[in-house]
């Protein structure tokens, strides 16, 4: 019997020690995680573009949720280039963001769902900026729910393009130079 409860007992110690090293983790790893951002917040305050360098790129920043990260990031100091289709919302919004604050932006008007073939131009226009900030919220959906095998194929594809691909390789295009410069 002595030996069954020194065996439970050794059994159940254990336990508790893998329990509290695993509740002492958790609670260093959550107080060091907020130690380290309150530090960061007042060594780096406000300053996005000290924190993330001079430009954002936003896909889809004309309109919706793009736009208001546009217009919010640019209120931070960011210079910011408004990838999305080529209409009047695109011009608006730059000269909205113009007119607002000292930044500057530039307009990369695409059509995502045509492909590959747009990716080489954002390149070009992108290649020489200090992007510290990807904000890939291009996206488009049916005009009407319906069920999918009455969608044409080409739908699809479209949808495709834009809603994953862009993301996608638009990531590939930016992080590279972002991870460069540390951001």
């Amino acid at each position: 019997m002595d030996a069954a409860a020194s065996a439970l007992w050794t059994f159940l110690t254990l336990i508790g020690g893998y329990a509290l090293a695993v509740w002492s983790y958790e609670t260093f790893n959550s107080a060091v995680g907020i130690c380290w951002g309150l530090w960061r917040e007042c060594r780096v305050g406000d300053n996005f573009v000290k924190r993330y360098g001079q430009w954002a790129v936003i896909t889809g920043g004309s309109d919706g949720i793009g736009r208001q990260y546009a217009l919010y990031l640019a209120k931070k100091g960011l210079n910011v280039v408004l990838v999305a289709m080529g209409d009047e919302k695109l011009k608006t919004t730059a000269r909205e963001i113009e007119s607002k604050f000292p930044v500057k932006v530039k307009q990369v008007p695409v059509n995502f769902a045509r492909g590959f073939e747009v990716y080489d131009y954002i390149k070009k226009e992108i290649a020489d900026l200090d992007i510290g900030v990807l904000i890939n919220n291009v996206g488009t959906g049916p005009k009407f729910a319906a069920n999918f095998d009455s969608f044409p194929l080409e739908q699809h594809h479209q949808l495709i393009n834009v809603n994953v691909i862009a993301g996608v390789v638009l990531s590939h295009i930016a992080l590279p130079g972002m991870k460069q410069r540390g951001r």
